[in-house]
C-alpha cells in the first residue's frame, strides 16, 4: 500500500509540473501589452529564422526584459543560453510545442537570463523568453520563467 500511495504523489507532482511547463501558475506580469507566460501564442505566425537568428534574439531578449522583467533589479544582466526551440528536449521547449503548435516551436529561440543582482533568490535570479520574428524584428513573446 505504501508504494500505492508514493505513486500518486509522484503522479500529482507531475501534473503540477506540466501545468507549470505550459505557463499556469506562471508569476509573469499579467500586462495586455507584454507577454503573460505560455497561456498565449503569438497572434501572428512567426517569420522562418536566418542563419543568424541565436544572436538576434539574445540581442532582442536582452534589450526587451526591461520591460517584461519590471521590479527586478537587472544590473548586469546576461544571457547565459539560448538554443533554438525546435531542438530543445527540456520541458521548456516542449512545452512551446504542446501550447502553439510545430509551426511555432520551428521557429522560436529560447534565451535563458541571469539577473546577478537578485541573487541568492534562484528563481529572481532567471528568466527564459521565447523568441521569434515577425516582420523582420525579434520581439520577446512568452516568459517562460
Amino acid at each position: 500500500m505504501p508504494a500505492l500511495r508514493l505513486r500518486r504523489v509522484v503522479v500529482a507532482a507531475s501534473a503540477v509540473v506540466a501545468l507549470l511547463a505550459l505557463g499556469f501558475g506562471t508569476l509573469a506580469p499579467a500586462h495586455p501589452s507584454r507577454p503573460i507566460g505560455l497561456g498565449h501564442c503569438p497572434s501572428s505566425t512567426p517569420e522562418r529564422l536566418p542563419g543568424d537568428a541565436i544572436a538576434r534574439a539574445v540581442d532582442a531578449a536582452l534589450a526587451q526584459a526591461p520591460q517584461h522583467y519590471t521590479g527586478l533589479d537587472l544590473t548586469d544582466m546576461r544571457a547565459v543560453q539560448a538554443q533554438f526551440a525546435r531542438y530543445g528536449v527540456g520541458p521548456t521547449a516542449r512545452a512551446v510545442s504542446i501550447k502553439c503548435g510545430r509551426l511555432v516551436r520551428q521557429r522560436t529561440v529560447l534565451v535563458w537570463l541571469f539577473f546577478p543582482a537578485m541573487r541568492p533568490s534562484a528563481s529572481l535570479s532567471q528568466g527564459v523568453v521565447a523568441v521569434s520574428r515577425f516582420d523582420g524584428e525579434y520581439k520577446v513573446w512568452a516568459l517562460l520563467h
